[in-house]
């Protein structure tokens, strides 16, 4: 498998997954990847002139710079290889326009790249039905520390748009609330910083502590009452 980007995602990737022997990488600036290394001696530095040896491709790069390097390097690369593509920002159809002759899979991340390296923890990628043959390649690759569901190229950008947005949300009225009573900011840099995803998880798990399960009650019956 060759690693196109370096990005947050394909950072996340190599960091996280500790099955694979060597990471194949290539990056329009060798300088990320040359950091990386120092850190992660799996990681091989991939040039152009080497694409052709590779047929299984994971494309960790956004969608103009996506789009940029197709145009320099497609041709560089065997007939009928099969790419991973991660972009939530372009569609399967939209980037075999810029791949003739070649296997588009989507391939969407839900959750967030930088927390999961925090948490050592890869979570889920998703992959259309239909595609079982290519979603075994993958699960293989990614190895024992992520998941891979099905699922649409637009749920997960719903997923992930209302989780954004929603959180974002979050955080701006806790900060008000905290400022409103004047709690001094390294207090609520700490409180920020480990209850959202602590209730989060714990709500995940069924395993929620007795003030969360009062205040989660009582927001199911003020829910009620309002309907």
């Amino acid at each position: 498998m060759l690693i196109v980007g370096f990005g947050k995602l394909a950072r996340m990737v190599t960091s996280v997954n500790k099955d694979v022997e060597t990471f194949y990488v290539y990056n329009r600036t060798k300088e990320k990847v040359v950091e990386a290394k120092k850190k992660n001696r799996n990681i091989h530095i991939v040039t152009p002139d080497q694409f052709s040896s590779f047929q299984h491709i994971f494309l960790a790069l956004p969608p103009d710079g996506l789009i940029t390097f197709f145009q320099q390097y497609g041709a560089f690369f065997q007939e009928n290889s099969l790419f991973f593509h991660t972009a939530t920002g372009l569609t399967k159809e939209e980037v075999e326009t810029y791949l003739p002759g070649h296997r588009v899979i989507p391939l969407k991340y839900a959750g967030h790249a930088l927390q999961a390296m925090r948490e050592n923890n890869g979570n889920t990628f998703v992959i259309p039905p239909g595609y079982e043959k290519e979603r075994q390649i993958i699960e293989h690759w990614l190895g024992s520390a992520f998941s891979v569901v099905t699922g649409t190229e637009e749920e997960v950008l719903v997923a992930n748009q209302v989780a954004v947005e929603e959180t974002m949300k979050l955080v701006a009225q806790v900060t008000e609330r905290l400022d409103e009573r004047k709690i001094p900011k390294s207090i609520q840099e700490a409180a920020l910083s480990h209850i959202p995803a602590g209730v989060i998880h714990a709500h995940l798990a069924g395993e929620h502590g007795a003030f969360a399960k009062k205040i989660l009650e009582q927001w199911q019956k003020e829910k009620c009452d309002e309907t």
